[in-house]
């Protein structure tokens, strides 16, 4: 099968949840890069308070590395909302893309529609996050949205629920 798999997207797409699923029935290995960081190092607010957002992106970059020589293959990574749009953190992006170019990346995005997607995601991230605002999500969502869209080996865009996002995946790894 595939070495390792990576899903990537923006936050609230669904890449925790679906790649879960998605590990368990394939017989891999699961890892949220965003729980290992808050487990490992620091909850990833309060890291980015005290460091700042480019230490955080350096320190979540070499906790990858870490991640990769542990879990070498028969893994799926959730990757972080930022792993592949850091912005002005060009090298970061180069080295993540040369990453995930190791196993198959999977992007999950709701709809290739912006506006819509705009609307889902928001929804999503305001019911998740006591410190945010639609403002906030609105803007990193649509700096990030056509980015992330060049992206990925394969391709989700769907608000199904996660099992039948599961399914089409599996069913693409094929």
């Amino acid at each position: 099968m595939i070495k390792n798999i990576f899903f990537i997207g923006p936050a609230g797409v669904g890449k925790t949840t679906v790649g879960n699923i998605v590990a368990k029935q394939i017989g891999y290995n699961f890892i949220d890069i965003d729980k290992e960081f808050c487990e490992r190092i620091a909850l990833i607010p309060n890291y980015i308070d005290a460091n700042g957002y480019t230490a955080y992106c350096e320190a979540n970059s070499e906790l990858v590395d870490d991640l990769l020589f542990d879990n070498p293959e028969n893994t799926v990574f959730a990757t972080p909302s930022g792993f592949l749009v850091h912005e002005n953190l060009d090298h970061l992006v180069n080295k993540h893309l040369n990453l995930i170019s190791t196993g198959t990346s999977i992007l999950l995005l709701p709809t290739e529609d912006i506006e819509e997607a705009v609307k889902i995601i928001v929804a999503r991230q305001l019911k998740r996050w006591d410190d945010t605002t639609v403002e906030i999500e609105e803007d990193r969502f649509r700096n990030r949205f056509p980015k992330y869209s060049q992206y990925g080996d394969i391709r989700i865009y769907s608000i199904d629920p996660p099992a039948n996002i599961a399914k089409i995946v599996i069913d693409k790894l094929k």
